[in-house]
């Protein structure tokens, strides 16, 4: 084993020339959160394509609001299972850097498939390219969330993740200032449900390079790994996404940001059919009322969190110098990994707590 690890790293040095490049330096891991930014870029801006063609896209294929809204369900309805069961595959036997691109190409798939059925106005087909289409692009999500762990912790964590939820935002605003205007630009010859099908063709094109990010984000990662130890510790400033580093252990990440995404996707799928319903029965004015109540739930389970929290004098609203302050009491007492875990993620430490852990322990 020490053999293979010195050729592993020979191999590194040969090849680290490059000081951004160079997994043992500072840069790389930079390097490698451009890409992560963009690993979902394709799917973010897609995912968009009928919101930016909601117009055309229910006169040329004929179809009502509660039709359009079902191209979100479809999306939304397959995550609120496959979502965590992507994460398990991640976790259990693809890896981060095999699922991503796995995932990433069954985007591809699903995106091909909603533009050829919307080039021959096939609703049904359209439908399992959403489909197909969903199945992917949540799982990428959780796998894009995993990779952050595994490469960022501390502030840095909070930082990338808070990039990569800009990222998301700007693709779907590109999305929605840009696929109009590739629909307009087609020739006059192509028309009705040819010209909305040709659109989504093109847009795939950006899952196309998702995919190409999937791959060389991929061999960045295998450098990483070459010298990186895969059991970094994970802690991270509170914020949701974050948060799920901090409390979940390394090794059950990818099943946890699945969890959070199927969880998401079962109110996308409900949300979206009423939306289509209260749309076609109410119009926009109780739409938006309906918008408002589900805002305020959000608002009320965002301060149930903070209260309840509080209330078990948890670590969630602590800050990261005083997590970090915890941690390394905890580590002073030479605790197993796991449970030190435990410990810095249910109770406040004190030195007291660390011997009630060590006696029961039998350390």
């Amino acid at each position: 084993m020490a053999d293979l690890r010195e050729e592993n790293t020979s191999l590194v040095d040969q090849n680290s020339n490059n000081k951004i490049l160079d997994p043992r330096g500072r840069y790389l891991r930079w390097v490698a959160m451009i890409f992560m930014c963009f690993l979902p870029f394709g799917a973010y801006y897609c995912d968009d394509n009928p919101a930016g063609l909601q117009d055309v896209m229910k006169e040329d294929l004929k179809i009502s609001s509660s039709t359009f809204t079902s191209f979100y369900s479809w999306y939304s309805w397959p995550n609120v299972i496959m979502s965590a069961v992507g994460g398990v595959l991640i976790d259990k036997w693809l890896g981060v850097a095999r699922g991503a691109t796995i995932f990433c190409s069954i985007v591809v798939v699903g995106q091909l498939v909603f533009g050829i059925g919307g080039f021959f106005r096939l609703i049904w087909v359209m439908n399992i390219g959403r489909f197909i289409f969903g199945v992917g692009s949540e799982s990428l999500s959780s796998a894009q969330s995993a990779y952050a762990v595994s490469w960022f912790f501390g502030k840095q964590l909070n930082f990338v993740f808070g990039l990569q939820l800009s990222f998301s935002r700007v693709a779907s605003l590109i999305n929605l200032n840009t696929i109009r205007p590739i629909y307009d630009s087609l020739d006059s010859d192509i028309s009705g449900p040819k010209r909305i099908g040709v659109t989504l063709l093109i847009a795939a094109s950006t899952c196309i390079f998702s995919l190409g990010c999937a791959l060389i984000l991929w061999w960045l990662d295998n450098r990483h790994r070459r010298v990186h130890d895969k059991d970094n510790p994970n802690d991270a400033a509170a914020s949701l996404w974050p948060l799920v580093a901090f409390l979940v252990p390394k090794q059950m990440l990818g099943t946890a940001y699945g969890l959070m995404q199927s969880i998401q996707n079962l109110g996308f799928a409900i949300i979206n059919i009423l939306t289509g319903l209260i749309l076609d029965q109410y119009g926009y004015f109780m739409l938006e009322i309906f918008f408002i109540v589900c805002l305020e739930i959000a608002l009320l389970a965002a301060a149930f969190l903070y209260v309840y929290n509080s209330f078990k004098k948890g670590l969630l609203n602590d800050s990261p110098a005083v997590r970090q302050a915890k941690q390394e009491q905890l580590l002073k007492m030479s605790l197993p990994p796991q449970i030190l875990v435990n410990a810095i993620t249910s109770t406040p430490v004190v030195a007291e707590d660390c011997e009630k852990i060590r006696a029961t322990t039998n350390i």
